[in-house]
Formats: C-alpha cells, structure tokens, sequence
C-alpha cells in the first residue's frame, strides 16, 4: 500500500527543495540567539545611555536586580543586560528605575537590603496601559 503524501507538498515545488527549506527555515527558527548585553565601563551616564539603546532589543522587563558592583536586567524570556556602572548609591539609579519601568519608593532606594544579601530586586510593573490593544 503506497501512503499518499500529497496533502502536505506544495504545488510547483520540487519535494526535496521543500524538505530543505523547511529544515532551513526549523534550524533558523532554533538558533535565533540574543547577543550578550553588557557595558562593563564605570560611567553611570554611559550605562544609562547603553540601557536607552539597547532597550529595543529585550522582551517586556520583568526585574532589575542592583548589587554592589552594577544592575542586571532581566526581561519575561530569562534574557539579561549588565550595566557596570551604576550601583545602590549612585544617583542614577532612579533614573535607571523610572524608565525601566521598576516599582520603588524614591526615599528608601539608596538604603542598603534588608537580611544578608547584598543585593536589591524590583520588580517592573505591567508598562502598557489597560486596553492599549483593543479596537473598537
């Protein structure tokens, strides 16, 4: 009995050629990798700069996480971005906050964490408004 393989060729499309495109098209689909994210200088106002550019290039944020040294972002997909640079007491880290997104209390920013770690965590709120993609 020969089984009928018809329903998923396409017409005018030799069948290996199409096997290939769609084992290209799969491996394509597979290796799409983000670029690592990082600026590892000391400048604040550079950081802040790398973090307005390269912004476009993560999913909706999710996290920031500021440790002694720098702060990473965390996107919904696991991605991340270090900004070396800008800490728990520098000034910009507010800047950094507000247009991440991040939910935080100005006048206990610069406090140190709360327990033994020596990191501190926001969290992002939802950034697009309620109903944004309705259509009436």
């Amino acid at each position: 009995m020969v089984e009928d393989t018809s329903y998923y060729r396409h017409p005018g499309i030799d069948f290996r050629l199409q096997t290939r495109l769609s084992a290209s098209i799969f491996l394509l689909n597979q290796g799409d990798v983000m670029p690592e994210l990082r600026y590892d200088g000391n400048d604040a106002q550079e950081a802040l700069a790398f973090f307005r550019t390269h912004r476009q290039e993560m999913r909706a944020l999710r996290r920031l996480i500021v440790g002694p040294t720098g702060t990473w972002v965390r996107d919904m997909n696991g991605e991340e971005m270090w900004l070396r640079g800008i800490g728990p007491d520098d000034p910009e880290l507010v800047t950094l906050l507000t247009q991440a997104g991040a939910s935080f209390n100005p006048k206990t920013v610069h406090e140190p964490p709360v327990g033994h770690s020596a990191e501190k965590e926001f969290q992002v709120t939802k950034q697009d408004p309620w109903g944004h993609d309705r259509v009436i």
